[in-house]
């Protein structure tokens, strides 16, 4: 076998990178080029540091950090999302991953990103990652809220009489106003965010600013999203962007963001999400146990999934590339379903 060649990539790299990429997971989506480059290559926030090797001309390993908004101790900066580590099939067993993620990370402090930031659900995989730096934090909780009595009683073995009674007194929605639909990025996302980063408060996560949600989820090839808005007297006090996936054993509304100035915004917000979006068996979202994100969508009326009940679990780690952010290991995090890139 020939010795692969260990280097930077560039968009001239773009075309093998989404082969090897589908080669290894057929479902990521940044087999798709237009994906791959409106992540890597268009995105506003700078350069995406990006490694690959190459076999005589063939890409049979990648790993790419793309860059975003992020508060780190507080403090409004950059951190990469390291994402789509693969090894071609043909090349596995090599020891090629731990090499290609160092030369990332360092290239990751090199381009200003003091902090890589990694997602996963296999723990197997997670300890090759951790030899070459990561810091796993715990387990990133499900949260949820059941919409339809017959899916529940399916999932739970039980009557669907008995699963409505349970339903109701679990959730505890309740009635009152609906958040409305909104053709796009709410207007006042900015006034929102900056609410919640005092409220939380919020020490360490993506800066979901409105450059976010606009580049995010605006400008991504991926979707359909759809964005839901609760406003009081014209000011934005809840917002909510949201796909539809199969899920559970059902159809779920995903919250990939869920931002709200009070419990009684974000229950609005569940209700509107219910009411316009047809025929699904609940809402879901993940979110950092006992973190902001996790007590608003329980004082909302979710609940957390037992972790024997998901289907697999989620947890998210990070690298301290420049080495003087250890002590993150001990802070708060937020983390919301929007990070994750496939969504």
């Amino acid at each position: 076998m020939s010795e692969p060649v260990l280097r930077a990539a560039t968009s001239d790299d773009d075309a093998g990178i989404a082969a090897c990429i589908g080669e290894s997971f057929p479902d990521n989506p940044k087999s798709r080029l237009d994906v791959l480059c409106w992540q890597y290559r268009d995105n506003p926030f700078g350069a995406s540091p990006s490694w690959v090797w190459d076999d005589d001309g063939r890409i049979v390993g990648h790993y790419t950090a793309y860059p975003v908004p992020y508060l780190i101790d507080g403090v409004p900066g950059r951190a990469g999302f390291a994402v789509d580590a693969a090894i071609a099939p043909t090349h596995q067993g090599r020891r090629l991953f731990t090499p290609l993620a160092e030369a990332l990370y360092r290239d990751c402090a090199a381009n200003g990103l003091p902090i890589a930031i990694c997602y996963a659900s296999n723990p197997v995989a997670m300890r090759g990652v951790a030899s070459a730096g990561v810091h796993w934090m715990p387990r990133l909780r499900t949260v949820v809220l059941a919409a339809d009595d017959v899916w529940l009683g399916r999932r739970f073995h039980a009557p669907a009489g008995v699963a409505g009674i349970v339903r109701r007194a679990a959730f505890r929605l309740g009635r009152g106003p609906r958040a409305d639909e909104a053709g796009g990025v709410p207007d006042g996302i900015e006034g929102l965010w900056q609410h919640t980063v005092r409220a939380g408060p919020v020490r360490n996560g993506v800066d979901r600013g409105e450059r976010w949600w606009r580049w995010r989820y605006h400008d991504a090839p991926l979707g359909p999203y759809r964005f839901f808005a609760v406003r009081r007297a014209d000011r934005l006090v809840g917002a909510a962007a949201v796909t539809v996936r199969d899920d559970f054993g059902g159809r779920f509304a995903y919250l990939l963001e869920l931002m709200a100035e009070d419990g009684d915004a974000a229950r609005s917000l569940l209700r509107g999400i219910t009411a316009e979006i047809d025929g699904i068996s609940g809402v879901a979202t993940i979110a950092v146990d006992k973190g902001p994100l996790h007590r608003l969508a329980k004082d909302a009326g979710m609940r957390t999934l037992p972790a024997r009940l998901e289907p697999k679990g989620a947890w998210y780690g990070f690298v301290d590339t420049v080495g003087s952010h250890a002590h993150l290991v001990h802070s708060s995090w937020h983390i919301g379903w929007g990070d994750l890139d496939h969504l």
